[in-house]
């Protein structure tokens, strides 16, 4: 959905047919957005197009990407986190040790790595990034 907060409307921008398990922006136009079936898709925010970024191998928890480098991170339900190019190749996993969690970047180029769990409570743990991937 496009909301257009002075207005105060909202207008969808597409219909993508199955569950939604994270979403980040990629560009001024346009977002990623993770599906149930393994699909990233890359959705233009005009409504106007639609198409495959990447298929991935598992259930995703979420995705960031980095605004500077423009790599895509997404963290799994198995625990890892895997980075993906600008073209939605896997360039390189990093594998913070235990259970699901989702991934926020951090302008000062790192990863947070947030675990979460009821049982267990939620940590925090700071992943530094490899000055290449």
């Amino acid at each position: 959905v496009r909301a257009d907060l002075a207005a105060g409307t909202t207008r969808a921008i597409a219909e993508l047919g199955s569950r939604v398990y994270g979403t980040t922006t990629f560009d001024a136009t346009s977002l990623l957005v993770a599906v149930a079936d393994g699909r990233v898709l890359r959705v233009g925010t005009d409504g106007m197009s639609m198409g495959d970024f990447a298929t991935l191998a598992g259930p995703v928890t979420s995705l960031v990407r980095d605004p500077f480098l423009g790599v895509v991170y997404v963290s799994f339900a198995d625990g890892t986190v895997s980075a993906l190019g600008l073209d939605g190749t896997v360039t390189g996993t990093l594998a913070p040790a235990g259970r699901p969690g989702r991934v926020a970047y951090s302008p000062d180029g790192a990863l947070y790595y947030l675990r979460t769990g009821f049982a267990a409570g939620v940590t925090v743990e700071r992943i530094e990034l490899p000055a290449s991937l």
